[in-house]
């Protein structure tokens, strides 16, 4: 049978036309998958860097904020005799006194007055930590007397060397 006498079969030209339709609707699809990727791709780093552009901004800020607050008098004096009765060692004696309380409350309307939101909700937290790692004052009394497993030395370092770290 010649070439001329298979191609005037009459199923023939369909079955070379779906074949044309599916490589180009193969070749369709992989186009618009690259290109639907890319774009999702594009798009997912403008949302990622403008999320860490305001967590940056919020950071810093909050930085300050806490740099304000530890720069208070107040807040240095009561520290410095929450430390001195710290070092006396007694726990319970630590977590009972009024200072705690006072030095709570300090805190909750220091970080209010600097705009952190209502009520304690606005201040997740804190601790202070003398040299050894001790808690000898924090947010929530249970925690006051344990001691502080250092992850990064490098940080505790610079913490012990008298630099703040937020």
């Amino acid at each position: 049978m010649s070439l001329r006498h298979r191609l005037s079969r009459p199923w023939v030209a369909p079955a070379l036309l779906a074949l044309v339709v599916a490589l180009v609707g193969f070749w369709a699809r992989r186009e618009l998958h690259d290109s639907t990727e890319r774009k999702v791709g594009d798009l997912l780093r403008v949302v990622c860097d403008s999320n860490v552009a305001a967590l940056t901004t919020w950071m810093t800020a909050k930085e300050r904020e806490a740099a304000l607050i530890a720069a208070d008098p107040r807040v240095r004096s009561l520290a410095e005799q929450l430390h001195a009765l710290g070092l006396e060692g007694d726990d319970e004696a630590l977590r009972a006194s009024p200072l705690q309380d006072e030095f709570r409350r300090l805190l909750t309307r220091l970080a209010l007055d600097r705009g952190t939101g209502g009520g304690t909700e606005g201040v997740l937290g804190f601790s202070l930590f003398d040299t050894g790692g001790r808690r000898f004052a924090a947010m929530d009394p249970s925690r006051i007397g344990w001691r502080h497993q250092v992850v990064d030395t490098a940080e505790a370092t610079r913490v012990l060397g008298g630099e703040a770290l937020v």
